[in-house]
């Protein structure tokens, strides 16, 4: 996949504890002047979805600001962020096939996105956080015109599909008497990829866990599967290991970041260790006593867990399950545009631990 040719000079800090502000994240432009649309958008977002999604948005809306800044043209000037839809329309537009290595054709109503392959693989990324920057500006009344990015057509197309009955109108959605609707033909935005397809994954993708965290904070997964992933990608452990670690596991041994384990063909006895991140530690016990307690039968938290109770349990308290586990990682996975099954997910961790231990750098 290509690598976007802008380099963010666009940025953002957290406010340093002590200094009092009404802004607990500051977006700067290239001057180091507050850029206060992208900071009233992080605090917007912040309170409506993960933290960790917001800043994957900021993250890819950043380059493109700097770009609108410096890079823009519209009827001979410059476009910007509060111009009215057609000029950030076409700002966009441009922004995705030069930047983004995007192909786009005309359709009905909106504009039909094809990737190449030298597409960034944060197209989609960038789409849905521009798109969800529009409407906080129009939410907060500092946009004073419609969404750009949105289909303005959207809801008249939807409405003449025909139903499933003659001569009558379609039923609503939640109606649940009519076959739903493709996924494209229900998105509202202006901007639509058409030719989004399974792209065999390399396993040795240094971004690969980023990307399956950012498609389950999107999703709303719960504690339970994000630690359990975490796991997956720090330690090499298969899952059937992880899904039977026990809280007495974690204290037989004397790093706070180390688990005892099984290994295959031990027999369900304790013949190795697996490491984990003091942030992956710290989502566990956040999760052993919050959400694990609810289902619990034993209504305790992570340091008074018996030794013998599993660490991951499902929501009717019994142990978690591979194919309970399996049907969560799989939705996760689909939304992320990767095919990929947990035990690849551990030849990941093992592929990339070797390389860093054999000091060589990833590629840029």
């Amino acid at each position: 996949m290509g690598v976007m040719e802008v380099v963010a000079s666009y940025f953002h800090i957290f406010c340093p504890e002590g200094v009092n502000s009404k802004y607990r994240l500051i977006v700067f432009d290239d001057t180091k002047e507050a850029f206060i649309p992208l900071t009233e958008y992080y605090h917007d977002q912040v309170n409506r979805i993960s933290e960790s999604s917001v800043i994957a948005y900021l993250n890819t809306l950043e380059p493109f600001f700097y770009w609108l800044k410096h890079k823009s043209h519209y009827q001979a000037k410059k476009v910007q962020w509060d111009d009215d839809p057609e000029a950030v329309k076409e700002a966009v537009r441009q922004y995705l096939i030069d930047q983004m290595h995007c192909k786009i054709r005309g359709r009905e109503g909106h504009e039909g996105i094809y990737l190449t392959s030298k597409s960034s693989k944060t197209v989609q990324l960038f789409l849905a956080a521009i798109k969800g920057f529009y409407k906080t500006m129009i939410r907060l009344k500092k946009y004073s015109h419609a969404n750009p990015l949105l289909d303005m057509d959207f809801k008249d197309s939807v409405t003449e599909q025909p139903g499933e009955r003659s001569n009558r109108p379609r039923m609503p959605q939640a109606a649940g008497t009519e076959e739903p609707l493709s996924f494209r033909k229900q998105t509202d935005s202006y901007f639509k990829v058409i030719n989004e397809e399974w792209v065999p994954e390399i396993i040795g993708d240094w971004d690969l866990p980023y990307r399956i965290y950012q498609a389950g904070d999107t999703n709303g997964w719960r504690l339970l599967d994000e630690v359990i992933t975490r796991f997956m990608f720090e330690t090499g452990a298969r899952i059937s290991e992880i899904l039977e670690l026990t809280a007495g596991d974690y204290r037989k041994r004397s790093d706070l970041h180390e688990l005892a384990a099984t290994n295959k063909g031990s027999y369900k006895r304790r013949i190795k260790f697996i490491r984990i991140s003091p942030e992956t530690l710290k989502l566990l016990i956040k999760y052993v006593n919050s959400e694990r307690r609810h289902s619990a039968n034993v209504q305790v938290k992570f340091n008074d867990l018996p030794d013998s109770e599993p660490l991951f349990i499902s929501s009717r308290g019994t142990p978690y399950s591979y194919s309970a586990f399996y049907s969560n990682w799989s939705k996760i996975t689909k939304y992320a545009g990767i095919k990929l099954n947990p035990h690849k997910a551990r030849h990941w961790s093992q592929c990339c631990v070797g390389f860093m231990n054999s000091r060589i750098q990833p590629p840029k």
